[in-house]
């Protein structure tokens, strides 16, 4: 899955950019020069900063390559014209001079495009990316779309594979295909219509499944390919179409693409399957496993086996026959789809993007693509500068093909003075992307009929230690237009922007907010802005005096440390509001916890939560393990009397309940809305198109003749003969409906973000998930770490409240001790400020890190509530990227001590991490304290993270007191798992920290050897002598250093031996005359032996001289062996690609256990190998080997 970004400037008038009236006189003078090149420079500055900023938004963890195109006009010629004309005309113009001028200007200003890509993270690449395409202030920027890639297809961090990728038409001319009256085929050689090779600068989002037979069809029609993506053939094709369109042959082009079978365009035999297939061509398995040869004549393709005819077949282009149609029809509602189009005075760059997307659709169904296309092609109307057409299409269903990925599009308006008369079209493919380029409006006025945009609101974060902060916040809401499957959004050359259908090629109209409020009927044709709810969020840090500094944390630690407090502060207030008696209360309906059970009627939804029997939730990765802590912190609290079963998203879509039914609450938990597994398992609970078949595999499980399974059969036929793929359920009779509701249950989300698909089904907007309970909506600002923190801990808190609801309305407990658990969950803020500002805990989990961060040990989490260790180690290994496991305590002693090792006089051992309960659950408070005498002797490293009032009683157990001890304040079961999993945050925090502090300490050493190795030819076989004696200098200081660390630190015992040794013989080879490193042996003392310190030389030197070719070999090993991943792509980018900017496809062997080899490409071995420096790293926003984007696991 991949992201695309776009913005369309707003023509500008030629009369205002170049000339100044003189309302005295009419004359107009020449704008001075200066003038016009600030105009441009802000042009520039501003579409850059929307660019980055959106940009890096949509950006995610997994993704790999990026790139981007920018229309520009070059005013270089056009300015030198006019000062010319300014001196012959003595700085003067009349209106008719400046008239001539402006037509001048309009016919000379025309749009090139210039294109940057790059693998890599675009947070880490823009700058090299901005470089690359040199902005002038001689130049108009018109338009400039972006893309971010996770890579499915072709091989990754390549920077022929990035987007957007362009069409190579290397011939002169072209081959054009027309279709005579009487249906036969010809064709001619014509001068291309146009002489740039590339006309059309394309992004992807998805998959073209038969790339491989539309490259060997372009290449034939004279197109030249360097990426091995298979996005590169959709700009190709586009041109293919676009050619025949000027020679007003389209039908030729298409006729073309249905009867030519590519496979055999330059190919004369045919090797026949088991089956007796090939390809498509049913010869008969009489011919099976023999090599035929093949003839193609006109749309006919014949096998022949010693030159006699065996069998002749129509050929199989891209347009076939299938049981939807021949490829006739196909192409007659092509033509069609394209007359209808240019009745409508589309551009030419949306015909043939709509006919792309239709093609690809039919020659693959399984092709999944949202695409966005600029061409420099068009020029605004007479008297402005712009130029270019942009056309953004979503992939449909309604011909059998694959929905594409979601894109939306944004107008600015008068009142967002940023971007109004400047921009006259943002798109994204989401709107979190544009949240803070784009003017937010305030929701509350919107319902009272007034525009007014959102206020941003300041807090003091006062918690912060030894820091000031101030945390502004602005929440409101966006007007965007979405782009549905099936549909395609064009603006052309004057900034005009239309909606259109591919497959009937109609108009959508586009219905603004403010028009809507006009309208009295809606328009089922029309598409409405909806009204997306957006929060910004920024904090300014200052030290103790005042001054602006820059955030001293990481992003995680600014997650964790600096947002968390006020985040949960957001949540709460939310949730709960103090009444005038000083008692909690929780804030019921849309606004406060979001259960609605589908009606306003407060006694009607009581009655609803009353008739509740069970509790299913659903979610994946943090979300399921807070799912697991809030029903065993609920059953332990005894919050209400309901049953409570919890699946995992993916494998619970296949193991679901056959006790579901109108009496189940669902609750599906995303913090992002739109984890894929989870949305998967609510579409299995309470889709249309699933509980059917469900209610079908139970009747056949039953006994037949009970009374309830003879209804359900009839009930079943009678849906059977009313269901089709897009039947929603209000479409159905009254009595089928309530049939379908027996076994479908509540649907109610909790989630960070309103709009997204899960927030979405929450609140009923979905028609194909019914019914909705409602959504809880967390009310945070966005988290941008790989892994969820705060909002877990939002999440928690919204859900044991939601619990206590429960409970409350259908009285299993009192008023008074539901009072008593919100009163504990509103102190959430103010507990969580006292951890991450607690200098004594920060102090020694430091400590801890810096005495144990490298060693090879194991590092375990257990405790006594169900998921909290599991979520403290799998947030541990996702923001680190190290190993780290969770075990409830009884699990752990049933038989997981076994692998734990004890320190040894060289080495750490097992860290074990053990949650105690507070005191005020004595149980396993008490048995909690006892197991430090059971862990001690068991592993190296113990540490307890416990309540304050326990620190002394641990730290003077003999023998076995814990290492360490980390405190929380609240004695509160209530908020126990919040307090042992923010600590556990911290001690993932600072280990990272630690972790990345050895990563560039290695890093610092390889540079050096990087930078080299860049300076010699790709192909070069010996090692430069001018290089040689910098790289043996360099490598002595590396091998001396490296040896100490090992000596004297813990470092390096994550290195297992056999890599140890060979960095070690790599720089020692490396570092030639290295007379050796003095190090000591300590004697023990054991057995009653004598404790002694004996000095000795470290040296390793080759039998022989090492020969040029031989060093250069070693050179390459050692930087590759200590590269990180930024290293790697420079090694591979100087050394796997040719000439072009082709990826070299180099195979390797590369060694597995027992004898066996794995064959695989160099590049793609090189992307996957992990250097020391990537082995230390730590990369918590966007890890390397996690691809999850914020709409989805992909």
């Amino acid at each position: 899955m991949c992201r695309n970004f776009n913005i369309f400037l707003s023509p500008v008038k030629i009369e205002h950019f170049f000339f100044v009236k003189d309302p005295a006189t009419g004359q107009y003078k020449f704008r001075p020069r200066s003038v016009i090149a600030a105009n441009l420079r802000d042009r520039i500055t501003y579409a850059t900063a929307v660019a980055e900023d959106c940009s890096k938004k949509s950006t995610k963890a997994g993704y790999d390559a990026a790139g981007m195109a920018i229309g520009t006009i070059s005013f270089k010629n056009i300015l030198e014209g006019l000062e010319g004309a300014n001196n012959a005309q003595n700085s003067e113009f009349t209106p008719a001079e400046v008239a001539e001028l402006t037509a001048k200007i309009h016919r000379e200003a025309l749009t090139a495009v210039k294109v940057s890509r790059d693998g890599g993270d675009l947070l880490k690449t823009w700058d090299t990316l901005l470089d690359r395409v040199h902005l002038e202030d001689t130049e108009l920027l018109v338009n400039w779309e972006t893309h971010v890639r996770q890579a499915s297809q072709g091989d990754m961090y390549s920077e022929t594979n990035a987007h957007p990728h362009r069409e190579q038409l290397t011939r002169d001319t072209v081959r054009i295909y027309h279709l005579a009256p009487e249906g036969m085929l010809g064709s001619s050689d014509r001068p291309r219509h146009h002489a740039s090779e590339s006309l059309f600068y394309d992004t992807h989002n998805g998959d073209i499944n038969d790339a491989a037979r539309y490259k060997r069809f372009l290449i034939y029609e004279g197109f030249n390919f360097t990426s091995n993506s298979d996005s590169c053939v959709e700009p190709a094709l586009k041109r293919f179409l676009w050619q025949h369109l000027q020679a007003d042959s389209l039908a030729g082009a298409l006729y073309r693409l249905a009867y030519t079978d590519p496979d055999y365009l330059d190919r004369n035999t045919a090797a026949i399957d088991s089956s007796g297939h090939i390809g498509g061509y049913n010869l008969g398995t009489e011919w099976a496993h023999q090599t035929l040869d093949v003839v193609l004549q006109g749309d006919k393709i014949a096998f022949l086996k010693d030159g006699q005819p065996i069998q002749t077949f129509t050929q199989q282009g891209f347009l076939r026959d299938d049981e939807l149609s021949s490829a006739d029809e196909k192409i007659s509602e092509l033509l069609a789809l394209a007359d209808t189009l240019a009745r409508a005075n589309v551009t030419e760059l949306t015909l043939i993007t709509a006919l792309v997307a239709r093609i690809l659709e039919y020659s693959n169904p399984k092709n999944k693509f949202t695409f966005q296309s600029f061409t420099p092609l068009g020029q605004p109307q007479p008297g402005f500068l712009g130029g270019g057409t942009y056309a953004m299409v979503r992939g449909g269903t309604e011909r059998g093909g694959e929905e594409g990925g979601e894109i939306i599009f944004y107008l600015p308006k008068p009142y967002d003075i940023r971007n109004y008369n400047r921009t006259a079209f943002l798109s994204a493919s989401e709107e979190n992307a544009l949240k803070e380029q784009v003017a937010l409006l305030d929701a509350n006025a919107i319902a009272d009929g007034k525009f007014e945009v959102a206020r941003r609101s300041a807090q003091e974060m006062s918690f912060l230690s030894e820091l000031k902060a101030t945390a502004y916040i602005t929440e409101g809401v966006a007007p965007i237009y979405d782009v549905l499957p099936g549909e395609l959004v064009e603006v052309n050359a004057d900034g005009k922007v239309r909606l259109f259908n591919i497959y009937r090629g109609e108009e959508i109209p586009l219905v603004s907010i403010e028009r809507r409020s006009e309208t009295v009927e809606n328009d089922d044709r029309a598409r409405y802005e909806r009204l997306a709810p957006l929060k910004v969020f920024k904090i300014e840090y200052r030290d103790l005096e005042n001054n602006p500094v820059p955030c001293p944390y990481n992003k995680y630690g600014e997650e964790i440390i600096a947002i968390q407090p006020l985040a949960l502060r957001k949540n709460t207030e939310k949730l709960f509001e103090v009444t005038a008696e000083g008692k909690t209360k929780l804030r019921e309906g849309a606004t406060g916890i979001g259960l609605l059970m589908g009606t306003d009627d407060e006694q009607l939804r009581r009655d609803r939560i009353k008739k509740l029997q069970q509790i299913v939730t659903g979610a994946a990765g943090t979300s399921f393990l807070i799912n697991t802590i809030a029903g065993n912190l609920a059953r332990k609290l005894c919050l209400n009397t309901l049953p409570i079963v919890n699946l995992d998203g993916f494998t619970g879509s296949d193991t679901i309940p056959p006790s579901i039914g109108a009496n189940t609450l669902f609750i599906a938990n995303s913090n992002s809305g739109g984890t894929s597994d989870t949305i998967k398992l609510t579409h299995e609970l309470a889709s249309l198109q699933s509980v059917v078949p469900r209610i079908e595999a139970e009747t056949k499980r039953r006994d037949p003749k009970l009374a309830e399974v003879i209804v359900a059969k009839s009930r079943l036929e009678e849906l059977e003969n009313l269901l089709q793929p897009d039947t929603e359920r209000h479409n159905l009779p009254p009595h089928l409906q309530a049939f379908i509701a027996e076994k479908t249950p509540w649907i109610y989300v909790v989630t960070n973000i309103e709009a997204s698909a899960l927030g979405n089904i929450g609140r009923g907007l979905d028609v194909a998930i019914q019914p909705a309970a409602g959504a809880g909506i967390t009310n945070l600002p966005e988290e941008e770490c790989v892994g969820s923190t705060f909002a877990a801990m939002a999440s928690l808190q919204w859900q044991l409240a939601l619990h206590t609801y429960l409970g409350e309305v259908r009285g299993d407990i009192s008023a008074e001790y539901a009072e008593q658990i919100y009163r504990e969950l509103s102190r959430l803020p103010e507990v969580t400020e006292q951890i991450v500002s607690d200098p004594e805990l920060t102090a020694e989990i430091q400590k801890m890190c810096d005495e144990l961060v490298g060693g090879n040990f194991d590092f375990v989490y257990t405790g006594y509530l169900d998921g909290v260790p599991e979520e403290q180690a799998h947030k541990a290994a996702e923001m680190i990227q190290e190993m780290f496991a969770g075990w409830h305590f009884f699990q752990f002693q049933h038989g997981k001590y076994a692998h734990m090792k004890r320190r040894t006089r060289h080495t750490l051992g097992s860290i074990l991490g053990h949650n105690v309960p507070p005191p005020s659950w004595p149980f396993f408070n008490a048995r909690a304290i006892k197991s430090a005498s059971e862990i001690g002797p068991r592993v190296a490293t113990s540490f307890f993270i416990a309540h304050e009032s326990d620190k002394e009683t641990l730290q003077n157990i003999p023998d076995y007191a814990p290492d360490f001890v980390f405190t929380y304040p609240a004695d509160s079961i209530v908020l126990y798992p919040f307090q042992a999993i923010i600590i556990s945050h911290l001690i993932s925090y600072f280990w990272g920290l630690r972790k990345k502090e050895i990563a560039k300490q290695i890093e610092s050493w390889n540079q050096p050897f990087v930078d080299i190795l860049l300076k010699i030819e790709a192909r070069a076989t010996e090692m430069p002598g001018m290089l040689r004696s910098a790289v043996e200098s360099h490598a002595q200081t590396v091998l001396t250093e490296f040896f100490k660390m090992c000596e004297t630190t813990h470092y390096f015992d994550r290195i297992e031996g056999q890599r140890k040794t060979a960095i070690l013989n790599g720089l020692s080879l490396l570092a030639g005359e290295f007379p050796g490193y003095q190090s000591t042996y300590r004697a023990g003392g054991f057995l009653n032996g004598e404790p002694e310190v004996i000095p000795l030389w470290e040296h390793r030197r080759p039998i022989e001289a090492l020969s040029d070719r031989a060093f250069l070999s070693v050179f390459k090993d050692i930087a590759l062996e200590l590269s990180n991943g930024e290293q790697a792509k420079q090694l591979g980018d100087r050394f796997l690609v040719d000439e072009k900017g082709m990826t070299v496809l180099n195979r390797v062997e590369v060694p597995r256990p027992h004898n066996r080899n794995r064959t695989v490409y160099e590049c793609d071995y090189l992307i996957e190998y992990e250097g020391l420096g990537t082995f230390y790293d730590v990369e918590p926003v966007h890890p390397p080997k996690i691809a999850k984007a914020k709409k989805g696991w992909l």
